[in-house]
Parts: C-alpha cells; sequence; structure tokens
C-alpha cells in the first residue's frame, strides 16, 4: 500500500507538473470540465501504471488526488493558507540552497588549502 501511495504521489506531481505547462484556455477547460478531466486523469492512470495490484491502488489515489486539485482550483478563496505554506515551503528551499553552496563553497577552500 505504501508503494501505491508513493506510486501516486509522484504521478500525481507528474500531472500537475503537465496541467502548469498547458496552454491557459486548456486549464480553464480542465477545470470548467470537472468531470471529464477526472476521468481523463483516472484512465490515463490506468494506462500508463498497468495493471497490477499496486498500480490500480495508485491509480485510483492518484484519481482522488486529481479530485482534489480540481476543487481548490474551483474555490481558491476557501484555501488561501496553501499559498502561504507553498511560500512558506520555498522560503525553506531558498534557505536549504544557500546552506548547502555555502558549505560547498566551505569544502572547496579547505580542499584547495591543502593542495
Amino acid at each position: 500500500m505504501s508503494e501505491a501511495f508513493a506510486l501516486a504521489l509522484l504521478t500525481t506531481a507528474g500531472v500537475t507538473i503537465i496541467y502548469k505547462k498547458l496552454p491557459p484556455k486548456l486549464q480553464e477547460f480542465f477545470i470548467k470540465y470537472e468531470l471529464f478531466t477526472e476521468v481523463f486523469t483516472l484512465l490515463l492512470a490506468y494506462i500508463v501504471l498497468g495493471g497490477t495490484l499496486t498500480a490500480l491502488f495508485a491509480a485510483s489515489i492518484c484519481g482522488l488526488m486529481v479530485s482534489i486539485m480540481l476543487y481548490i482550483s474551483k474555490n481558491p478563496d476557501q484555501f488561501t493558507y496553501l499559498k502561504d505554506f507553498a511560500a512558506f515551503i520555498k522560503d525553506g528551499f531558498l534557505q536549504l540552497t544557500t546552506w548547502l553552496k555555502n558549505l560547498g563553497e566551505k569544502y572547496r577552500q579547505r580542499k584547495l588549502s591543502y593542495a
């Protein structure tokens, strides 16, 4: 079950990334025709993931997550805290990359001083 959940998260992330790259009119179409989008993504997930039991569970979970994301897209005023959370995560990643960059520079300087 944990494998199915991980597979569903990866598949949903892929669907989200592809959705963000679509033209705005097509994005609006997918939000407007919610049932079509849910059925389309569910069938696509079943086809792509295969027919194993794990893949079927993953496709089902992916379908549920797509439904949730469509609901959030249709009602953004109810989920304003998600934007705050996303900004918090972005700030955290920026701090992490800055820390890693500084750590790498210190390592290179230390390595050069030994040579």
